[in-house]
């Protein structure tokens, strides 16, 4: 019948055929026909699944830091709060500020390691088999997803930045205690317990 026409056509070549340049002859001898190659719709949803891997590693960073940057003021203002007589007599004894700060980012810092090294342990243990499962979605069984070294060190880099200035920027509030005043409200209080 010379009026059906083919909805798609699957060709297959034999081996040393250059495809781009079959591919380009065949559009100039059918112009209105659309050819398109296995390896290049192949590329582009891997090139698409790519992009959006990277997105989400991205997004996963930023959560990740703002995270550490919420538990770190946390913890860091309400260690100040708790040891604000502690931190007075230490500074009216003669420790610095910067002493003083030095030792409460130091107090936080096995915290941070900790989660750092339990991080790097669940993405070691869990990554491959939970990327695999959101793969398989499209179709992907196996794969493997190496994470190259220079990634763990980079995260756990930006994890402890962002803790350590955090930490040190909500412990700046040490230089603005008065050992003095701190003194004499903790003598006042003392006097009303009396009473």
């Amino acid at each position: 019948n010379p009026d059906y026409t083919f909805e798609d056509v699957l060709l297959f070549l034999d081996d040393g055929i250059d495809i781009k340049k079959f591919k380009n002859d065949l559009e100039e001898e059918y112009p209105g026909y659309q050819m398109s190659l296995t390896e290049d719709v192949i590329n582009t949803a891997l090139n698409t699944l790519t992009a959006s891997m990277k997105a989400i590693c991205v997004i996963f960073v930023v959560v990740t830091c703002f995270v550490v940057i919420l538990t770190e003021i946390l913890l860091t203002r309400s260690q100040v709060i708790r040891e604000r007589t502690d931190l007075g007599v230490s500074k009216a004894l003669g420790y610095t500020s910067g002493e003083l700060i030095r030792r409460t980012l130091m107090t936080n810092m096995p915290i941070i390691v900790t989660g750092i090294v339990l991080g790097f342990v669940m993405h070691i243990a869990l990554s491959d088999k939970l990327i695999l499962l959101g793969l398989a979605m499209f179709g992907i069984r196996q794969n493997s997803f190496p994470t190259p070294p220079v990634w763990f060190i980079l995260s756990g880099a930006i994890i402890l930045v962002c803790a350590v200035v955090t930490s040190y920027l909500c412990g700046r509030g040490i230089s603005k205690l008065e050992p003095v005043a701190i003194l004499t409200e903790e003598q006042g209080i003392k006097r009303r317990h009396f009473l």
